[in-house]
């Protein structure tokens, strides 16, 4: 843990510099205070959601426990609603779900990380269990991947000021699927090239998807209201993670390598979602 702290320290600092020296401030309310009861129904929430997802592969998702942990998530998601609806100043002012691109960057943030984090949770699995690689060896082999996301970062900006964003995401989502599909022939024996070659796809593909629905979203609500949007596609994103590894990892309990060809299915109708999102609201990256 220390070295891991030592080794994030300078990205931390060089983060604290970098925001000083460009980031500009925007127009911000001083007087919003905390929505404590709206914060504890989405935490409420969120944690029955995950330990009902969590439970449902070990006990089965009609077991008694796992079944009234969804209805709890839900009862808590209405009561979140019905509070954030009424309150003056809501933690999460429910009039920004009226801009269709708010709503649909919201949405795809929640597939697309459901996908990519659940699939990417299920082959660590698969290369330490059925590939017997060292955890070592499985962090290495998903290098390519990270290096692909980190180029398709780098372009995004450019390309979505070339094209239109909806077409980026819609172009990025559809080789997330295709690369996807690729991947359904997998099987214990396959081959480390064929399979790095697609995983890298998917997160080049997810690599223009993030930056162009960030601009997206906060570019369809005003600049006083950018750290409520921001917030609500981390949560958005953030859930979607913590969805995908809970889901995937219980369809691969009882057999690894069945499940990963089931996720990777849930997977492709998830980024074809994203893709129907980004083509039919017309999004644009400024309001």
């Amino acid at each position: 843990m220390a070295v891991y702290l030592l080794h994030q320290r300078p990205i931390g600092l060089l983060g604290i510099a970098l925001t000083a020296r460009y980031a500009a401030e925007t127009t911000r309310s001083r007087d919003r205070g905390i929505d404590l009861p709206g914060q504890t129904a989405a935490i409420v929430a969120l944690v029955a959601l995950a330990a009902a997802m969590v439970e449902g592969g070990q006990r089965g998702f009609t077991d008694a426990f796992v079944l009234g942990g969804f209805g709890l998530a839900v009862l808590a998601l209405v009561v979140f609603v019905l509070m954030e609806s009424r309150r003056a100043k809501p933690m999460l002012p429910l009039g920004l779900f009226r801009s269709t691109t708010f709503s649909a960057s919201s949405g795809m943030g929640l597939v697309v990380n459901i996908a990519f984090y659940g699939l990417i949770f299920v082959f660590s699995l698969y290369f330490q269990t059925t590939r017997h690689y060292s955890a070592l060896t499985t962090g290495l082999a998903f290098a390519p991947t990270t290096a692909a996301v980190l180029v398709a970062n780098l372009i995004a900006g450019r390309l979505t000021g070339a094209l239109s964003t909806r077409w980026v995401i819609a172009g990025a989502a559809l080789l997330m699927a295709t690369s996807l599909g690729g991947l359904l022939v997998i099987g214990p024996a396959t081959s480390y090239p064929t399979i790095v070659v697609q995983l890298a796809a998917v997160g080049f593909g997810l690599g223009l998807i993030v930056p162009a629905m960030t601009a997206a979203l906060l570019g369809s609500v005003e600049a006083s209201r950018s750290g409520i949007a921001s917030g609500t596609l981390n949560t958005a994103r953030q859930t979607g993670s913590v969805i995908g590894v809970t889901l995937f990892g219980s369809v691969a309990a009882s057999s690894l390598v069945g499940g990963l060809r089931l996720g990777l299915v849930i997977s492709i109708v998830l980024a074809l979602i994203a893709a129907a999102l980004a083509t039919s609201t017309g999004m644009k990256s400024s309001a």
